[in-house]
């Protein structure tokens, strides 16, 4: 009932114009059926008490007037009908926006990572996502459905105890077991859809795996049919099981209720074939008790079905109250500091630092940071360099705070970076990640992307990182019928934009990792000219890629294992020694590894 008053809350929160009107039309529209039948009662009764012309002269007047008014309710009711499909619909438009926009606003501030690399939490999200076009519609349409079978059946209800009290009565008390057993088992249905949900969601990967573009060509050459259809069928005999029980648990649970209601109404429909035969009803009243009669029945058992059908749909809907109340695990600062004055307060301090920090993933074992310390000064280019795991992008996590260090400090100027706020503070970063975003916009617009668009800097920061693609502003991602790239296009398109935000914190996270050596080592170089006005961070496995930056910081195994110039580093023993002609070696048979190195 909780979730029930909280979605209704939200119904009228989208459109309460509009749902004012749709469910005062649903209910004016569901008394009509009731008094049509009693206005087809009464024509009957003085139909049936005809004897001769006078009667049928004395009566013509009253039978008309009930005829028409008759034909007019009629009329009302299928005009009210169409007007309530259409307020319905333009009411699931303004929900399925609500909710829409209020996932995108959600999302949008939650600052961090926690809750997006949780398991629970993307099982969550993929039921939201997935259903968020289709619950609102559902929520709209079955409340509507409710609304008028409630009305429907209580104005029938009404008629049939103006015959005899007995009869509803008896109808009701027919109806609660299987209210009850039906509201359990949508129930029980839900909650394992939601047990289940990471089975569906491995069986529909497969499937997108033979429809993805991205992975169509692997897919072709390896003839992944038989492996997608064998592995689709795997994760969904889970699904199918779970689902073929709650089904036969609905026909075993059912049947017993189904015998009570058919017991119900006969012993209802008895009563009224008694009073008949006694003389306490008259012909119209038995035409009005069957008319009413089995609406009843059929009302009775669609509020059954759709009213325990509202149950599964209030879940998704609790789903969604609880996203809505999930919180950031991060420090957020209330109030943004003075960066003028901070500038001020700061001389002296180090741009950036590391003080003893350490840090560990939720529900990892192992820390991926321990005991870190190091200083970044204004203006350097620094590279992070290291094996696989040995923190490099856990660095730059914690430095855009989308993690909070386990233990220890990281400062801006001598100010710890939870206490700057958090957009304030992330606006003077411009990060290339190694996973960046490919947007399905206009050029332009995937390049200035929130900002409003200069088409000089826009064209400038693409010359800037040798774009190789049109610079016309054409859509992007064949998805949508724009432009299909290619990985090294996407690449530069995605370092431009760093570029083009010209924040005074540059941060390229392995962002080049589908560039070959030779070009990625250009890259970079032409990078750390373009970044000489700014700090920059540079996250790389490419040793080559780090000879040009002002500091090398190496990271082996959670810790900082080295800090120095290319040059300091190569002239003495230590790991970056070792890593950087291992890797050299590889290219000692290419010509051009004389060209590209040798400086």
């Amino acid at each position: 009932m909780k979730t029930l008053l909280k979605s209704l809350r939200l119904i009228f929160d989208a459109a309460p114009t509009t749902a004012s009107f749709s469910f005062l039309v649903v209910i004016i529209a569901s008394l009509i059926p009731s008094l049509m039948a009693v206005l087809s009662a009464q024509v009957i009764n003085m139909l049936s008490v005809f004897n001769g012309t006078a009667d049928f002269l004395s009566q013509k007047d009253k039978i008309f007037v009930n005829i028409i008014a008759w034909l007019v309710l009629l009329f009302v009711s299928n005009a009210l009908s169409m007007l309530s499909a259409v307020l319905t619909e333009r009411l699931s438009d303004k929900l399925v926006d609500k909710i829409n926009l209020a996932l995108i606003e959600k999302s949008s501030a939650l600052k961090d990572l926690y809750n997006f690399e949780s398991p629970e939490f993307q099982s969550d999200v993929h039921v939201l996502r997935t259903q968020a076009m289709t619950r609102p519609v559902n929520l709209v349409a079955n409340l509507t459905l409710n609304i008028k079978n409630l009305t429907v059946l209580l104005s029938m209800l009404w008629v049939l105890g103006s015959i005899s009290l007995s009869v509803p009565l008896i109808l009701l008390i027919c109806l609660i077991p299987d209210f009850f057993v039906q509201r359990k088992l949508n129930n029980e249905g839900w909650l394992e859809g939601i047990k289940n949900d990471i089975h569906q969601r491995r069986a529909d990967y497969f499937v997108q795996l033979m429809l993805d573009c991205t992975t169509i060509k692997d897919t072709l050459w390896l003839n992944l049919g038989s492996y997608a259809r064998t592995n689709y069928l795997k994760s969904r005999a889970r699904v199918t099981a779970q689902n073929a029980l709650i089904r036969r648990k609905r026909v075993f649970y059912s049947f017993p209720t189904m015998i009570l209601n058919t017991l119900g109404n006969i012993f209802a429909f008895l009563i009224i074939v008694r009073g008949i035969y006694n003389g306490l009803y008259s012909i119209g009243t038995l035409a009005l008790f069957l008319q009413v009669f089995f609406q009843v029945n059929i009302y009775l058992s669609d509020l059954v079905t759709f009213g325990g059908y509202l149950k599964t749909i209030l879940l998704y809907f609790d789903k969604f109250f609880s996203f809505m109340n999930w919180k950031n695990h991060i420090h957020l600062a209330e109030t943004n500091l003075d960066f003028c004055k901070l500038e001020m307060d700061g001389k002296g301090e180090p741009y950036l630092e590391f003080k003893n920090v350490s840090f560990c993933y939720p529900g990892a074992k192992i820390p991926a940071l321990e005991n870190v310390s190091f200083i970044i000064n204004e203006g350097e280019s620094v590279a992070l360099v290291g094996a696989n795991g040995a923190g490099k992008s856990t660095i730059i996590k914690l430095i855009m705070r989308f993690y909070e260090p386990t233990s220890g400090n990281i400062f801006y100027k001598g100010c710890p970076i939870q206490n700057i706020e958090i957009d304030s503070w992330r606006s003077m970063i411009s990060c290339v990640f190694q996973d960046f975003a490919k947007y399905a916009v206009p050029l332009h617009e995937a390049v200035s992307i929130p900002k409003s668009e200069r088409h000089e800097r826009i064209v400038s920061v693409l010359k800037d990182v040798e774009y190789t693609g049109s610079f016309e502003n054409s859509l992007l991602g064949k998805e949508f019928g724009g432009t299909d790239l290619s990985g090294g296009q996407w690449q530069k398109i995605a370092i431009a934009r760093a570029l083009y935000h010209n924040a005074p914190l540059l941060i390229l996270d392995e962002p080049t990792a589908s560039i070959d050596p030779i070009s990625e080592a250009r890259l970079f170089r032409q990078f750390y000219r373009l970044c000489e006005r700014h700090t920059s961070i540079i996250v790389t496995h490419r040793l080559a890629s780090a000879v040009d930056a002002t500091k090398i910081i190496v990271l082996n195994k959670a810790h900082v294992a080295q800090i120095g110039t290319h040059n300091e580093l190569v002239n003495n023993s230590g790991i970056y020694k070792t890593m950087f002609f291992a890797q050299a070696e590889k290219y000692q048979n290419k010509k051009y590894f004389q060209n590209e190195f040798s400086n």
